[in-house]
């Protein structure tokens, strides 16, 4: 049923989350991860593109200048293709 396949797509798309900021924290350092990553939540994986939701406009905006590039490395590394971030 369609709920089922929600929240399997979701655990999925929280694991694909998780496994990147494993891949990212030693590039970007624990404290950045806490700071600003940790708080923001996979919203979709689609078309190649990752959509990031985060608490608040200064989180995205620091989330889209100081991580975006480092995250879509380590995204395209779990994903097994190229993946772009899209911070909401």
């Amino acid at each position: 049923d369609q709920l089922s396949l929600e929240i399997e797509e979701d655990a999925q798309l929280q694991s694909v989350w998780t496994e990147a900021l494993a891949r990212v924290e030693p590039k970007v350092g624990r404290e950045a991860v806490e700071s600003w990553l940790r708080d923001a939540a996979p919203f979709s994986l689609e078309a190649g593109v990752f959509t990031l939701n985060t608490p608040n406009a200064t989180a995205k905006t620091w989330i889209e200048k100081k991580y975006a590039r480092a995250l879509a490395s380590a995204l395209t590394d779990v994903c097994g293709e190229e993946t772009r971030v899209q911070v909401i």
